[in-house]
């Protein structure tokens, strides 16, 4: 937020929207005896309250999200001037020139790619959350989605990707590939989760079985192996250029962390620190269930991809499987 244009009435609502989401999850969730037409309701307010929220907020210099203005503005003249997303990101851009051949409403825009953010949460909450589950961590759940009003395009990324992995939960397998391969064309930095579906199929039912000491002891090669194999990439990338002709961003982003400590990031790391710490612990007292399993699964691909996603500058990373988290 802007502190030009803070007010502690608009922190207000942000909290009113985050216990709603929060009351909302818990009647959908919160015990094992819920009706399933209260789920569904629940599921539907859930839906609607989100996309209102991004929908109906005002959009202008520096209100609304930092580049929701930038946004707009490309839907409003991506029929008739060229941009950047025609050599990169193409998924985005002709996403947007679909929707700008139909209307020329920025809200009918923001609706639609709010729509499928919205909704990416509702579908994951839906088949991959237990019933039984605490609400209150859902508190937070506003965090990413307020960010998505400024980086809505990742978002996006971030959305189809969430809707890619119910799908693999769900046996959906050729759609589940169709969607994760799509994710890259919307955001590229994307392409880092790609292979989370090859990491499931490879090592998934291999590291279930671990017990917790042993999975502690796996997950730390993993990282370290990761952590180095990610410097190499680096410094191969930057020695040779190849982003000499991709956007300035790319080339920035890819190094900032070039000769320095990872952690020199440590506010970034300690949050899946503390999750790694808290998984190895507790590890016994997990339920055994297809569920819990696929969850696990996901978190573990988390914590060892964190890291090299760090090196390359991928900070919205986070918030790929913060859900799963």
């Amino acid at each position: 937020m802007n502190p030009a244009y803070f007010s502690y009435s608009t922190m207000l609502f942000y909290y009113f929207i985050a216990i709603a989401v929060t009351l909302i999850v818990k009647m959908a969730k919160g015990n094992n005896k819920i009706p399933t037409f209260q789920e569904n309701t629940a599921y539907f307010m859930l839906f609607i309250i989100l996309v209102l929220f991004a929908v109906l907020r005002k959009v202008s210099y520096h209100i609304g999200g930092t580049d929701a203005l930038n946004y707009q503005q490309y839907f409003l003249s991506c029929l008739n001037t060229s941009s950047r997303f025609e050599d990169v990101d193409l998924a985005f851009g002709y996403f947007t020139k679909l929707i700008r051949s139909l209307t020329n409403s920025p809200v009918a825009y923001r609706f639609i790619c709010y729509s499928i953010i919205a909704g990416s949460y509702v579908y994951f909450i839906k088949y991959l959350c237990p019933k039984g589950i605490s609400s209150i961590p859902f508190l937070i759940l506003i965090w990413p989605y307020i960010k998505s009003f400024n980086t809505m395009r990742s978002s996006l990324a971030i959305a189809i990707f969430l809707i890619s992995l119910v799908l693999l939960y769900r046996d959906k397998k050729m759609l589940a590939w169709m969607f994760i391969l799509m994710t890259p064309f919307i955001h590229r930095m994307s392409v880092i989760y790609v292979p989370i579906i090859l990491f499931i199929w490879l090592f998934g039912k291999k590291l279930l079985s671990l017990n917790g000491k042993k999975l502690f002891i796996y997950l730390i090669v993993y990282v370290v192996v990761g952590y180095f194999a990610a410097r190499f990439i680096q410094s191969y990338i930057i020695s040779s250029s190849l982003l000499k002709d991709s956007s300035s961003a790319d080339s920035y982003y890819i190094q900032m962390s070039m000769g320095k400590s990872i952690f020199a990031n440590w506010p970034m790391l300690l949050p899946h620190v503390l999750l790694l710490l808290g998984l190895v612990i507790f590890n016994y007292k997990l339920p055994r269930t297809k569920q819990i399993n696929f969850i696990k699964t996901l978190f573990i691909y988390d914590i060892i991809i964190y890291p090299p996603a760090i090196i390359f500058g991928m900070w919205r990373a986070s918030e790929y499987l913060y859900l799963a988290s």
